[in-house]
């Protein structure tokens, strides 16, 4: 499922089996871009819908220079950015 995190959203029922186990995969690193009480709601909402035998998987970023992300971000080509 796919479904914007800032929104309130329903999630599919999932077959009732002993090892059926619902997953939370957030791949972006934007929980740094929150304020600290936004991203515990955030984290503690991925942990209700995983349930209390599910898990969260959670893409973080490291803090980088301005440059490295200019670099990134700023391609008037469109082009993924060559490393260095």
């Amino acid at each position: 499922m796919c479904a914007d995190f800032t929104e309130a959203f329903g999630l599919p029922s999932i077959a009732s089996h002993d090892e059926a186990r619902r997953v939370v995969y957030f791949p972006g690193s934007t929980l740094g871009n929150f304020t600290r009480l936004a991203a515990i709601d955030l984290l503690r909402r991925m942990r209700a819908m995983a349930g209390p035998s599910g898990a969260v998987l959670l893409g973080i970023d490291r803090v980088k220079a301005a440059a490295i992300l200019e670099r990134a971000y700023d391609d008037a080509a469109g082009s993924p950015p060559r490393s260095t």
